[in-house]
């Protein structure tokens, strides 16, 4: 399979994967690597994105906690 293809399935099943998390579930970048085939750094930076984004919190031991959604 094409690399940018395969990419895109990842981005796209580890993106499926986040919408379905509740509030309070977690989730390593070990675990987004298996859900997505994607590589290490790739999972690291699409969990730091989603930090960012103040969809997780990033934890101290390398996972995240979604968070509740906001509304304004």
């Amino acid at each position: 399979m094409h690399r940018r293809v395969a990419t895109r399935l990842g981005v796209a099943k580890l993106r499926k994967f986040v919408i379905a998390m509740m509030p309070g579930d977690e989730m390593s970048a070990d675990r987004a690597m298996k859900i997505s085939g994607l590589s290490r750094r790739r999972c690291d930076a699409m969990l730091d994105s989603l930090a960012r984004a103040g969809i997780a919190i990033r934890l101290r031991h390398d996972a995240y906690i979604r968070t509740a959604p906001t509304f304004f």
